[in-house]
């Protein structure tokens, strides 16, 4: 390459300063190597653009190189201003990060709207379940007939299939049970011995399908855009939260969640909401009551007059004495 701007010595002892692996630097030499510096200076801004568009080079480890080589270039001082300005005013966007989506959150109301528009009553009790127990995917798709109590209604998540082995007990309305008996009365036979086998699933659905199923009816209804099966259990949480007015621990118990930092996430406090609990945690009451002729109106700050200073100015202006030690004369 002619009229090299950067050299691959000069880069390569710049990579050993900053203590780079050995596996990076093997990496940054490779896309190095691939540089073409006189493009890079004619053309600038558009020539890196160029370059990120090629799949062999639109990833995390070469964008990563490029904003080390500019740091270089920041760094020396025998660049070219055309390559200085370039590397100032250059911004290279960040590619490799999670962006985080703002979860779909239904009321109760668009709930049994969703859960109406199913034709069949399988997924009509799948969005029910989902919602009033605040299940899990993997928790709802994996419900047998022995982890429901039929006599207290109660819903038990077993070690299995619960997240991290955290097993909870789930009290369940009675209307879903008394629903979810019905329609195993009505969809599901008997074995031989004339009993349901226990560990027979209720809800056999492939995980894939019910997310596609659940997003599309969601679209279709104009509920939501790109609603999950999660979301369900987010809309349960901020339904007990802000609805009926669950304390923090109340939901995680519920959730089955082994930190709040992890059930702080589920909560959406509604501002205007937080906004009335200040004002009627913080009232104004004014402890000072006095009568309207005795107020001053004049400004509190008038009548203080100014303080005097604490140090002197002969003693701020005073030198101070010579340090004096029989070991050191």
């Amino acid at each position: 390459m002619e009229n090299v701007i950067v050299s691959v010595e000069d880069f390569q002892n710049y990579m050993i300063r900053d203590k780079l692996s050995s596996k990076t630097k093997y990496l940054y030499n490779t896309y190095f190597a691939k540089l073409d510096q006189q493009r890079l200076l004619i053309e600038g801004a558009p020539y890196i653009d160029e370059l990120l568009r090629d799949k062999k080079h639109n990833n995390a480890v070469c964008r990563a190189f490029i904003r080390k080589l500019f740091k270089y270039i920041r760094r020396s001082s025998n660049m070219p201003k055309e390559l200085i300005d370039l590397v100032n005013k250059y911004e290279l966007e960040p590619t490799g990060a999670k962006v985080k989506k703002t979860k779909e959150i239904l009321t109760i109301a668009q709930i049994n709207t969703l859960a109406n528009s199913f034709g069949r009553a399988q997924q009509y009790l799948m969005v029910l379940s989902s919602f009033y127990l605040g299940l899990r995917l993997e928790e709802l798709l994996s419900l047998t007939f022995d982890d429901i109590d039929w006599t207290t209604c109660e819903v038990k998540i077993r070690w299995q299939i619960a997240k991290r082995h955290h097993e909870r007990i789930i009290p369940a309305p009675r209307h879903l049970i008394e629903k979810i008996s019905l329609f195993i009365q009505e969809t599901i036979r008997l074995d031989e011995t004339g009993y349901y086998k226990i560990n027979r699933i209720i809800f056999p659905y492939n995980k894939h399908r019910w997310w596609r199923d659940l997003k599309k009816q969601a679209k279709d209804k104009m509920l939501a855009k790109d609603l999950s099966p999660h979301c369900l259990r987010h809309s349960c949480a901020s339904y007990l939260f802000n609805i009926k007015k669950w304390n923090m621990v109340q939901v995680q118990e519920f959730l089955g969640h082994k930190d709040m930092s992890t059930t702080r996430i589920y909560i959406h406090q509604n501002k205007e909401e937080l906004r009335e609990l200040i004002n009627n945690a913080f009232p104004d009451e004014d402890i000072y009551k006095h009568k309207q002729e005795n107020i001053n109106t004049k400004p509190i700050i008038e009548n203080i007059q100014q303080p005097k200073p604490i140090i002197k100015n002969d003693i701020i202006n005073k030198k101070p004495k010579p340090f004096k030690s029989k070991y050191f004369q």
